[in-house]
């Protein structure tokens, strides 16, 4: 769990897999991985920047929600959005696989 007015996180793990159970901030959030990422819960942010080297995918369920800018999704490998997830964008969402 994040709050702050800014969240940036970076796994440099290249063996494992990074899962975001919930992500809240009244800035953006930027999240990058060099493996897969997997949003399993909410994600809320003004911009929202989630990319991994790997698979990006998001499970039924989670929500990622901007509140004044765009949404970016962006995967080196699959880009997965299950049946029952949600992307809300006050501005443009953005995916790239």
């Amino acid at each position: 769990v994040l709050n702050g007015t800014k969240t940036y996180i970076t796994n440099a793990n290249y063996a494992g897999a990074l899962t975001v159970s919930e992500a809240i901030a009244a800035g953006e959030v930027v999240i990058s991985t060099h493996s897969p990422l997997t949003v399993s819960g909410t994600v809320i942010g003004s911009t929202i920047g989630l990319s991994a080297s790997g698979a990006l995918t998001v499970l039924d369920g989670a929500t990622i929600t901007s509140t004044a800018g765009d949404v970016t999704l962006s995967a080196g490998q699959d880009l997965v959005l299950e049946a029952g997830s949600a992307v809300h964008s006050a501005g443009a969402v953005g995916l790239h696989a």
